[in-house]
């Protein structure tokens, strides 16, 4: 019986480049802090009126955006979900631990591999089809994906190489367009401990239950404009 063989083990490196400031990056950030605040209202606001916790697969297909590409406005809703796991786990070990309840009204812009191409010395970033790229002078190869936030000065990009294994390429995929992807009618059903089976389509809400229960209770949130990422 052979022995199985290990994978290779994989290491990352970031690579910062400060970019400065533009009205392009500017719009993108804002774009992106929407999109987040669009989705914390309508999580908590679920919340309080349904008693219903919406999975992240749900929001994304919910929550998109016109002027992003597709998997950044991905991330803009995977980034509300990971600080709500986050919160969720904290609250184990400390119980005075807060939930993301902040909207933003700037927010960090994230580009993974299937939206970046490097031509002539150019990083090429996608915003999605009919809208411009952002392009960024780029001396090194491809990354995986990009990250770029604000410094409280500037913008930067942050990188992230893989090393110590070879790179696989993604499939090429067409980007369906933003009305395309809103266009998708889809359904989500539930099946909880608060109520039996629930069923959202985005527009809609029903809920089965077999007896009354209590919805958690609403808690005060307060919203501040903010460019933290």
């Amino acid at each position: 019986m052979s022995k199985k063989q290990s994978k290779p083990k994989i290491s990352y490196i970031v690579r910062r480049v400060h970019i400065g400031t533009s009205q392009q990056l500017q719009e993108l950030s804002h774009e992106c802090g929407e999109l987040y605040s669009k989705t914390l209202v309508f999580f908590w606001r679920t919340v309080r009126h349904k008693g219903l916790w919406l999975p992240p697969k749900l929001l994304m297909r919910l929550f998109t955006s016109p002027k992003l590409h597709a998997h950044t406005s991905d991330a803009c809703v995977q980034a509300f979900c990971a600080a709500l796991a986050s919160w969720r786990e904290l609250r184990h070990t400390d119980p005075n631990a807060k939930p993301p309840r902040r909207r933003r009204w700037y927010f960090r812009i994230e580009y993974k591999r299937s939206a970046l191409s490097l031509q002539e010395g150019m990083l090429r970033l996608s915003n999605g089809r009919g809208n411009a790229p952002l392009l960024l002078p780029w001396s090194w190869d491809l990354p995986q994906t990009v990250v770029i936030r604000w410094t409280g000065s500037e913008y930067e990009a942050l990188a992230t190489y893989a090393i110590g294994a070879p790179i696989m390429p993604e499939e090429e995929e067409e980007e369906p367009d933003y009305q395309a992807r809103r266009a998708e009618q889809s359904a989500g059903i539930d099946l909880g401990e608060i109520h039996a089976a629930v069923s959202h389509d985005g527009h809609h809400t029903h809920a089965v239950s077999p007896a009354k229960s209590q919805a958690p209770g609403d808690a005060k949130s307060s919203f501040a404009p903010s460019r933290n990422n």
